[in-house]
């Protein structure tokens, strides 16, 4: 005969609805802390004063050093865009400026300036013989500029190159200088002269003007035809 033993039951509780909740509260409670924040972030940056604005001072015709102190004093800073010949500004004063004098900007905003080499004075290249194609790159390297080209007979140079210039060759010249250029059209064109001897006048005459060719001077003689 066999016994059996039941020991005591177990009973299993459940966590209650509230504990399985926590999390959410969590999220909750976090999501409500960033809105705060923002939300007071942006009633700060409503009622705080705008970011104060300046004018800026005009620079043209100073110095750079000049340019640099004055633009410093503005609360504004001040950079070299780029550098450029002029006949007008002597080298290292500025020429213009973005943004131009008296614009409203924030403190701090750099000003672009555009700043003068000076005059620059070279002697002038010679161009002579050479084709347009092979001027305009020259002129282009010496920072020349083309201005009239006119066509010109002649027999020595050949056709579509440089003649003469103006400017002539190793004169003294400056950047921006303009060039004027003839520019041969070439020699005159060469034609087969028809033998007109022992012919008579009238077909001679009828020769030559077949081949384009005028008839100067006719002497007569005496000895006639051989």
């Amino acid at each position: 005969m066999s016994t059996e033993i039941v020991g005591p039951s177990v009973k299993v509780r459940r966590p209650s609805w509230f504990a399985r909740q926590d999390w959410f509260f969590a999220v909750a409670l976090a999501l409500f802390v960033g809105v705060g924040v923002w939300f007071s972030r942006a009633i700060v940056d409503f009622f705080a004063p705008a970011q104060k604005t300046v004018s800026t001072p005009s620079l043209v015709g100073q110095t750079l050093n000049d340019a640099f102190a004055t633009a410093g004093r503005a609360h504004l800073k001040a950079s070299v865009l780029r550098r450029t010949p002029s006949d007008q500004y002597p080298k290292d004063v500025v020429m213009r400026q973005s943004p131009p004098g008296g614009a409203q900007v924030r403190e701090g905003r750099a000003i672009s300036l555009i700043v003068s080499t000076g005059v620059q004075i070279f002697s002038m290249p010679d161009l002579r013989y050479e084709s347009l194609r092979e001027v305009r790159l020259d002129l282009s390297h010496f920072k020349l500029q083309l201005g009239r080209t006119k066509v010109v007979p002649s027999d020595d140079v050949p056709a579509n190159r440089v003649v003469a210039q103006d400017p002539p060759p190793l004169s003294s010249v400056r950047s921006g200088s303009v060039v004027n250029l003839e520019l041969s059209k070439g020699g005159p064109q060469t034609i087969r002269v028809p033998n007109l001897e022992h012919e008579s006048v009238g077909r001679a005459r009828s020769e030559a003007k077949a081949a384009h060719i005028h008839i100067g001077q006719i002497v007569w003689t005496p000895f006639g035809r051989y």
